[in-house]
C-alpha cells in the first residue's frame, strides 16, 4: 500500500509536468518559429532517451516492417506539433490544453470503433455524445462565431486532438513489434529530422536564440521533463498500478494546464471552457465504465499502453 501511494504521487507529478507543457510551449512559441522549436524539442528528447536503452535492454533496430509504421507515426507527430505550437501563437494555453487533452480519448475511441466497425453499447454512445457536445461547448461557437474560431487557434487545437487520436492508433500498431523505448527514439528522432529539413529550407533554423536561457529552459522542460521523464514514469507506474487505476490520473493534465495558464500567463478560463471540459471528462468516465478497452488503456496524451510499458 505504501509503495502504491508513492507511485500515485509520482504519477500526479508526471501529469502535472504534462499539463505545464502547454504553458512552456506557449512561452516558446511566442517568439520562435515552430519548426525550430520542434527540432530542438525532439532532438533533446531523443538524446535523453538513449541512456534508457541498456537499462531496458531493448534493440534499437525496429525491422523493415516496423519502420514503415514509425515513419507514419513520426510524420503524424510532426504535423501535430505544427498545430500545437502554431495554435499556441494565437490561442490560449489553458483552453488548448483543456480542449485537446479532454477530446483525445474520445476521438481515439470514435476512430477505433469506426475503423474496426465494432458495435457501441448504449452507455458508450451516451458517453461519446456527451463528450462531443462538451467539445462544442468548449469551442463556444454561438459566442465567438466561425471567424473567431479560425483566428483564435481553437481550430488548430481541434486538429491537433484528431491528429493525436490517429497517432495513438499508429503507435499501437507500431508497438506490436517495436519496444517502447526504441519506438520513442525512432519517432522522436525522425520528427526532429523532418523539422530540421523544413527549417533548413526556410532558413529559420539560423534564428535559434542560442543565448536565450528562457528558450533553453523551455526546451529542456518540453523534451526531458514533459516528454522523456513524464512518459517513462507514467508507463512504469502503470505497470504496477494497472491501466484502469492509472487512467484516472489523466484528468490531472487539463486541470494543471488551466492552473499553470492562470498562474504564469494570467489566462482566466471561460465558463464555456470549464463546462465543456467537465462534460468531456464525465464522458470519458462513462465510456471507461462501459468498456475497459481503448480509452482506459491510454496515456495522458492518448498514447496507448502495452502490458509492459507502452
Amino acid at each position: 500500500i505504501g509503495m502504491n501511494r508513492i507511485l500515485s504521487v509520482i504519477m500526479v507529478c508526471s501529469m502535472v509536468l504534462w499539463g505545464g507543457s502547454w504553458v512552456s510551449g506557449k512561452l516558446a512559441a511566442v517568439s520562435v518559429d515552430p519548426f525550430v522549436i520542434i527540432f530542438w524539442r525532439f532532438t533533446l528528447t531523443t538524446l535523453s532517451l538513449f541512456p534508457l536503452v541498456p537499462v531496458f535492454k531493448q534493440k534499437l533496430w525496429p525491422g523493415w516492417a516496423g519502420l514503415r509504421w514509425l515513419i507514419a507515426a513520426s510524420s503524424t507527430l510532426f504535423i501535430y506539433n505544427i498545430c500545437f505550437f502554431t495554435g499556441l501563437q494565437t490561442g490560449f494555453a489553458g483552453a488548448g490544453g483543456l480542449l485537446v487533452t479532454s477530446l483525445n480519448p474520445l476521438l481515439t475511441f470514435l476512430l477505433t470503433f469506426a475503423i474496426q466497425r465494432s458495435k457501441i453499447s448504449r452507455l458508450q454512445a451516451l458517453g461519446l455524445a456527451i463528450g462531443l457536445f462538451g467539445g462544442l461547448v468548449m469551442l463556444d461557437l454561438p459566442h465567438h462565431g466561425l471567424e473567431e474560431l479560425l483566428k483564435g487557434g481553437n481550430l488548430l487545437f481541434l486538429a491537433a486532438s484528431l491528429l493525436w487520436a490517429i497517432l495513438t492508433m499508429l503507435s499501437s500498431r507500431a508497438q506490436e513489434t517495436v519496444p517502447f523505448i526504441s519506438y520513442s527514439i525512432w519517432v522522436y528522432g525522425l520528427t526532429a529530422l523532418l523539422a530540421l529539413f523544413v527549417s533548413l529550407i526556410s532558413g529559420s533554423i539560423w534564428t535559434t536564440p542560442i543565448r536565450s536561457l528562457p528558450f533553453w529552459f523551455n526546451m529542456l522542460y518540453l523534451s526531458v521533463g514533459a516528454t522523456s521523464f513524464a512518459t517513462t514514469v507514467y508507463f512504469l507506474c502503470t505497470k504496477r498500478l494497472g491501466s484502469r487505476r492509472a487512467s484516472a490520473f489523466v484528468f490531472t493534465v487539463p486541470v494543471s494546464a488551466l492552473f499553470f495558464s492562470w498562474l504564469f500567463l494570467g489566462e482566466l478560463p471561460s465558463v464555456f471552457a470549464l463546462s465543456g471540459g467537465a462534460l468531456a471528462i464525465g464522458a470519458v468516465f462513462t465510456i471507461n465504465r462501459a468498456h475497459s478497452g481503448t480509452v482506459s488503456r491510454e496515456g495522458p496524451q492518448g498514447v496507448p499502453e502495452n502490458e509492459e510499458i507502452a
